[in-house]
């Protein structure tokens, strides 16, 4: 909620009630002669606002049945971005219904310039450079009665007491409707005016100008220095951007890499491409040269804006050798050579930006993001303009952003986590984010950003809570915090367990892809169960499929499917980048196919199993490999796993533990006995490794998940046999209830 102050000059009124609408904010205050009355309210350009009075008793007044008089009105104005406006009640009655428009506003002023017969009994002041945060707007008022009380919610709220604030309709609300079921959890959210819906726009623009001194973002970089930015800040920059880059010959169609870390330019670079109509690909900052000769090739990509941090500017240089497509550089936060300098050029810019007559927007190209590649190369995922919009459920159900607080996610910019937790769903919900500029995780660096700068909400993938539940957590000051959240790979029971002992939070898992916003999730109101996704949000139409193409039963794993036959909604990619054939592969039937398995629960919880490309076959058997894991996680001396498939001459397939140990050490036979032994006690029997590896680390991809298919590649060139029979576990003795399982 953003606000303004205004001071109310009146000896003998007993009560104040601001309203627009039927959004209001109340403040009832005991008769204080020559005493002036502070309150809070939205500004909203181009609207009414009034201020009455309450009687003594506190009562409705119903005047229009007892005299009926019309109702009368002393104070009241309009405000214009561009104008100081006076506005007299008798001058705006006829125009409240006018639009914000250069007629209608000079209009109001001719009214109280030249109509001297007009009633100015009230009168508001509005100076939109002179009026900040700590400013007040003026209204003085001549006469002691004001009229009467008639929005009928104002009775029912007569027992507030002074200072007490009501949630006030928002952005979201011009877009989206949502519907909750009996238990209060949202269960539809339909969307509207969003054909020509462009985020920069619609929400950036809007608030810079409904409220421009709160608070956007707090940005914190590397070396601790604090930057805050608020939405006229925003605004500013990114206008000045969009600037720049026309430019520079950046256009509308044209795709432009960012490969920008955490620094804040990344903000002023993604918005400022959304209104030009270029296409953003964020990107992060570990490619390689071989990584960016392919994204390069592959995403045609026109322009690149790069940070000065590392090396990774040289692997642009020397990706870009040769390369026809890539005809701009620009570097932030540094100098070289063929590429222009953002942080010295940025500043001769206006900060006004001419809105292009043909405004991008709704389902034209908005985002490219190149996906994880766990189990081939990155594919190209596009999305539209109506994207952000799917982050709405990701950033008010489950991340529970709070308007009045700061949200804090980890991700980096070049990864579609970032759009998730960074940008779009928590400025739509109108609440600041927090972001950290670091290069290395530290957890417990982490953890006194939250107690500083007291986080209010906060989502990490699994990985950063597998390393916080080993550190001392009650000597952090966490009392901020309201709600946690994680996403990107499947979370451990254990771990989840570990952390609420230590916190007291749960854990709100949720899940996606780079293709989608949040498709499953424990939002607001649920109750999470460990080791579960959640259930289906209620943007997308889920299920569970067989491989038969018919909707599995509960219980039953399958793959996780969407329904598209009536059209894909908000948030849904539109498909790869020139390749049908990919699209074609996961887009059929009326359903966009994720490949990853899962089965669901009679609640309709679901459980993840692993990628379709994961699950092994052995004996007949379909097994996932996170069940495993999750056991093999319980025990306290390991760090992480990898579950995969070996083959078996027998079985034709059989299961290998990679485990990683917490103390860095390589295990021996002795270790490996005591996890069989484990695992027969904890799993079914032809879930039971045949072979356990330790590995000093896990291959993962740049993201950070952990690349199955390496394990399983490199196992599956060798011989046939050769690798199994070389590292096969010995036989281990079966207590005598094992025995009776066999």
């Amino acid at each position: 909620m953003c606000h303004r102050n205004f001071v109310i000059f009146d000896a003998k009124c007993v009560g104040i009630a601001i309203f627009c609408r039927d959004r209001f904010l109340y403040i009832r205050r005991k008769r204080i002669g020559g005493s002036d009355f502070s309150v809070d309210a939205d500004l909203y350009d181009g609207t009414i606002f009034s201020v009455r009075q309450i009687d003594k008793a506190g009562e409705k007044q119903s005047h229009d049945q007892k005299t009926g008089e019309k109702e009368n009105i002393h104070a009241c104005f309009l405000h214009d971005e561009s104008q100081l406006l006076f506005v007299t009640v008798p001058s705006i009655l006829s125009y409240k219904n006018c639009k914000r428009n250069k007629e209608n506003v000079n209009s109001i002023k001719y009214s109280r310039n030249r109509k001297k017969s007009l009633d100015t009994r009230g009168c508001v002041v509005y100076d939109k450079d002179a009026c900040s945060f700590e400013n007040y707007v003026r209204c003085k008022l001549k006469q002691d009665r004001f009229g009467v009380i008639t929005n009928a919610e104002m009775e029912k709220d007569m027992s507030y007491t002074e200072g007490k604030k009501f949630d006030l309709v928002g952005i979201a609300d011009q877009y989206i409707e949502t519907g909750f079921g009996e238990d209060g959890i949202l269960n539809s959210i339909k969307f509207k005016n969003d054909e020509n819906f462009n985020f920069s726009y619609d929400v950036i623009d809007v608030m810079a100008k409904k409220c421009p001194d709160k608070l956007a973002m707090l940005h914190v970089s590397k070396d601790g220095r604090e930057r805050y930015f608020t939405f006229r800040d925003i605004a500013k920059f990114t206008n000045m951007t969009a600037n720049y880059f026309s430019y520079l010959g950046i256009k509308r169609g044209d795709k432009v890499m960012l490969v920008l870390k955490r620094h804040f330019q990344f903000w002023f670079s993604i918005l400022a491409l959304h209104k030009i109509g270029a296409i953003a690909i964020p990107a992060t900052n570990l490619l390689t040269r071989k990584d960016f000769e392919y994204r390069f090739k592959v995403g045609e990509v026109d322009a690149v804006v790069c940070t000065a941090d590392g090396d990774v500017s040289r692997e642009v240089d020397k990706a870009s050798r040769g390369n026809t497509t890539l005809k701009l550089k620009i570097m932030v936060g540094g100098a070289r050579e063929s590429w222009h300098c953002f942080n010295k050029d940025i500043q001769f810019f206006s900060a006004n930006f001419t809105k292009p007559k043909d405004v991008p927007g709704g389902d034209d190209p908005m985002l490219m993001f190149f996906t994880s590649g766990t189990t081939s190369y990155p594919k190209i995922t596009t999305h539209n303009y109506k994207y952000p919009l799917g982050h709405y459920i990701t950033a008010k159900y489950w991340h529970q952003v709070d308007p009045d607080g700061i949200h804090f996610a980890i991700s980096d910019t070049g990864w579609g986590k970032a759009l998730w937790g960074k940008l779009y769903g928590q400025w739509i919900c109108e609440a600041p984010i927090f972001t950290y500029d670091f290069d290395d995780f530290d957890a417990k660096k982490i953890l006194q950003m939250i107690e500083k700068y007291k986080i209010t909400t906060f989502c990490a993938p699994p990985t950063a809570y597998r390393v916080m539940v080993h550190l001392q957590l009650e000597k952090y000051d966490l009392s901020s915090l309201q709600n946690v959240t994680t996403a990107g790979e499947a979370l451990n029971p254990k771990i989840y367990e570990k952390f609420k002992e230590k916190t007291g939070f749960d854990i709100m898992e949720g899940f996606g892809q780079t293709e989608t916003t949040m498709l499953i999730g424990n939002i607001k109101g649920m109750t999470p169960r460990p080791g579960s996704m959640g259930k289906p949000s209620p943007l997308y139409d889920v299920a569970v499929m067989l491989s038969d193409g018919s909707i599995a039963k509960t219980g039953e794993e399958g793959e996780i499917v969407v329904k598209v036959s009536d059209g894909a909604p908000n948030g849904l990619f539109t498909g790869y980048y020139n390749d049908k054939e990919k699209t074609d592969s996961v887009w059929y039937d009326g359903y966009y196919h994720t490949g990853d398995t899962a089965c669901m629960d009679s609640d309709g919880y679901l459980w993840y199993v692993g990628r379709v490309d994961d699950v092994i076959k052995s004996s007949g058997y379909r097994i996932g490999p996170f069940e495993i894991e999750n056991e093999i996680m319980k025990l306290p001396y390991v760090l992480e796993c990898a579950v995969t498939s070996v083959p078996d001459k027998l079985r034709g397939q059989a299961i290998k533990a990679t485990i990683v140990l917490a103390d860095g050490s390589e295990g021996d036979e002795h270790m490996k006995n005591d996890i069989v032994k484990y695992l027969k006690k904890n799993v079914a029997s032809y879930k039971w490794p045949k072979i356990v590896d330790f590995a000093k680390e896990l291959p993962k991809t740049i993201s950070g998940k952990v690349r199955r298919a390496e394990i399983k590649a490199h196992d599956w060139s060798e011989e046939e046999g050769t690798k199994s029979d070389a590292n096969e576990i010995p036989e281990v003795e079966n207590s005598a209830e094992e025995k009776k399982e066999d």
